[in-house]
């Protein structure tokens, strides 16, 4: 099961980087990058899933597909969690 989800992490980050001119450079590296440690991290990044949802909302065209697959992705823990490795 822990492969599926890797799996599923690896896409979900692979689609922030190729739709990262269209979200914002900013927001998808706060989104890959955050440590979400302490709680004021943890509502950065819950903030930062809010303005993701909001973008990938309103892209169209070539990459809509690709949005509207983020839209519907779920981490495993939470919907800010991209499988932080450490």
């Amino acid at each position: 099961m822990r492969l599926g989800l890797d799996a599923q992490s690896d896409h979900a980050r692979a689609l922030l980087t190729r739709l990262a001119p269209a979200i914002g450079e900013e927001i998808v590296l706060g989104l890959l990058e955050s440590t979400q440690d302490t709680e004021p991290e943890i509502e950065l990044q819950r903030g930062r899933v809010a303005q993701l949802r909001e973008k990938l909302a309103h892209i169209d065209g070539a990459h809509h597909a690709e949005a509207q697959h983020l839209l519907a992705w779920r981490g495993s823990r939470s919907q800010g969690n991209l499988d932080r490795r450490r």
